[in-house]
């Protein structure tokens, strides 16, 4: 900001200047966790959804929705909506399972790790 005498002359600046090095570095550094974390997410062969506090699906991979024969990430519901029919569980013996004995939705539900014996 200039400051000027009585004939309109600049006799001083003030200012500030901030060092944004840190700042950058930590946002390249978060930059490459997340095509880290994504790359990750995408290839591993393992079946991988989080679920945010609400229920809803926050991530889902490739592997996922295969596992349970989903189509696209738009068919995966949150784990309150009773409306799982595009879900294609089977139990043991060939059976399609019930709503309320789908594997994720009991997990997310619980919170509680699941042991079965199912096949997608």
């Amino acid at each position: 900001m200039p400051v000027s005498d009585e004939n309109g002359n600049i006799t001083k600046w003030y200012g500030t200047c901030t060092d944004i090095n840190d700042l950058k570095q930590a946002e390249e550094a978060m930059f490459q966790s997340q095509n880290q974390f994504n790359l990750l997410i995408k290839t591993i062969r393992s079946g991988v959804a989080l679920i945010d506090s609400t229920g809803s699906f926050t991530v889902v991979n490739p592997s996922f929705l295969q596992m349970f024969g989903l189509k696209n990430d738009e068919t995966i519901k949150n784990v309150n909506d009773k409306n799982w029919n595009d879900w294609h569980v089977f139990d043991s013996d060939g059976t399609l399972l019930h709503i309320d004995e789908h594997p994720v939705r009991k997990v997310a539900i619980t919170g509680k790790p699941l042991e079965t014996n199912l096949l997608a």
